[in-house]
């Protein structure tokens, strides 16, 4: 399906109301500008690690563990994470393992880079009309 030097856009966003937690993947094409892929999800019941507190947090770094690995299942190599949540590079990258949640992602995130060449992480303003932003906003908020 994919070129092995092509780039896709992967924007995520995760929603959180009443401890429901919803995700929103679109994976787009970044030299046609398509969209290839997008779906939201509702992840309450999935998370692995019941004793994660369901927070904005979870939700954020969820939606980055599960669109790497959709993008993982199209074998496309070359990843821009498009995100609006302040500090998901920050705890995925950087983050001590201070709190469990951290330390669960941080490793998952650890084991899923290594199937791609290059995932760079892209910081974006929420709620400003930034496209595909606004559709992975709108899939996880309709999957609360």
């Amino acid at each position: 399906m994919s070129n092995k030097a092509a780039i896709y856009n992967l924007y995520i966003d995760g929603a959180l109301k009443n401890n429901s937690i919803g995700v929103g993947i679109v994976v787009v094409d970044q030299k046609t500008d398509k969209v290839i892929y997008h779906k939201g999800l509702n992840i309450t019941d999935n998370i692995k690690y019941k004793e994660l507190k369901i927070s904005s947090e979870l939700a954020e770094i969820s939606s980055v563990i599960i669109g790497l690995g959709i993008c993982k299942e199209m074998k496309l190599k070359n990843i821009k994470i498009f995100y609006d949540y302040y500090n998901i590079y920050d705890y995925l990258v950087f983050e001590s393992d201070k709190t469990p949640l951290i330390k669960y992602y941080k490793e998952e995130y650890e084991k899923i880079r290594k199937s791609f060449d290059n995932i760079e992480f892209i910081k974006c303003k929420a709620h400003d009309y930034v496209k595909y932003n606004m559709l992975a906003d709108t899939l996880a908020r309709r999957y609360l």
